[in-house]
């Protein structure tokens, strides 16, 4: 009786053990992949360099959609030409 007994329990705690094991593999499953990160270093001018952080590898819409984000930050880096000559004469 009590060899039954164990038997059960051992039994019991085994598929216990195999039912969290089978949950915690379907969440790791379900879980998007860890993006990678590549470092590039893009050459502006001689001795001057931008450095981005870039999700690796990238698809083709990731690449249209950082170039979209780039063009639309221009205004922000890139004075224009009236903003640079304002700038001179008023000493900046």
């Amino acid at each position: 009786m009590n060899e039954e007994r164990i038997a059960r329990e051992t039994a019991t705690g085994m598929a216990e053990d195999l039912a969290a094991m089978v949950a915690t593999n379907a969440r790791m499953l379900a879980q998007k992949p860890a993006v990678v990160h590549q470092r590039l270093v893009v050459p502006i001018r001689p001795h001057v360099q931008a450095e981005l952080f870039v999700p690796w590898p990238m698809t083709e819409a990731d690449w249209d959609q950082f170039l979209a984000v780039l063009a639309a930050m221009r205004p922000g880096l890139v004075p224009s030409v009236t903003d640079r000559s304002k700038n001179t004469t008023e000493g900046g």
